[in-house]
């Protein structure tokens, strides 16, 4: 049964956190990518290929960003353009213009600054899609029902309201959520991300999307990984010991 990854990506600096990919890696590998005749393209395209609504080219693959640094605009927007690449990025949407110092982050994270409206709207000019990752980055499973409105209605409302999007799509906060989130995200909508590591395929639950995030590919060739049965076996066996630890907040989502 065919499948396609989507790619996971947070910061594009040099630091070498958890959160981090280095600027040049991603140029190369994104060039790797496109020379073995990959297509990128953002997660809105493939959960419309999940539900039958949509095409997509045989070698595709999903590129996201979670939290929305500012080096995306800097870095990733001018290296997908050159190989006709789109992306998701989902934004924090009270922290838009500010930076990563979200309650609960850990010191760890070097500080850096977040897309600000203007950056972001440059974006949408570009053809990304905007998707909501909560006002604040909280973990939703320990809000009230009035917080997690605030933290997934509230996204969506002021990304409408300030970038004129209707935004399809949300990325769970630390990858956290249980039935009372769900109905919430579902309420508002058409899809949402996880962190379980996996490729999406037709029929995938459209509220937990698999996704494969980068800090796993740091010494791999990502074209050779998605494209080869060792790559294939690889990333399979990191999502086994991902499920079999108990992940921390601080670990990658």
């Amino acid at each position: 049964m065919r499948s396609v990854p989507i790619l996971t990506f947070h910061s594009l600096d040099d630091s070498g956190s958890t959160v981090a990919t280095a600027p040049r890696h991603f140029d190369q590998e994104m060039e790797r990518l496109a020379a073995a005749g990959w297509t990128g393209c953002g997660v809105g395209r493939i959960l419309d290929w999940t539900r039958g609504a949509a095409d997509l080219p045989q070698k595709s693959l999903g590129i996201c960003f979670d939290d929305g640094y500012r080096n995306v605009s800097s870095v990733a927007l001018p290296t997908l353009r050159r190989h006709g690449f789109t992306a998701t990025v989902f934004v924090i949407t009270a922290r838009c213009g500010s930076d990563n110092r979200w309650p609960g982050q850990p010191r760890t994270i070097p500080e850096a600054p977040l897309l600000d409206w203007d950056e972001l709207g440059a974006l949408v000019a570009a053809g990304w899609e905007i998707g909501a990752h909560g006002a604040t980055h909280a973990p939703l499973v320990h809000l009230s029902g009035e917080q997690i409105a605030d933290e997934v209605e509230g996204a969506r409302e002021l990304l409408a309201r300030r970038l004129g999007v209707d935004a399809a799509l949300f990325a769970y906060p630390y990858g956290a959520f249980d039935a009372t989130v769900r109905d919430a995200v579902e309420r508002s909508y058409q899809g949402a991300c996880g962190v379980r590591m996996g490729a999406v395929r037709r029929g995938s639950d459209p509220y937990d999307l698999p996704r494969f995030d980068a800090y796993y590919l740091r010494s791999r060739s990502y074209a050779e990984t998605l494209g080869g049965n060792a790559g294939r076996a690889y990333l399979t066996l990191r999502g086994w010991i991902r499920r079999l630890r108990r992940r921390r907040p601080w670990e990658p989502v």
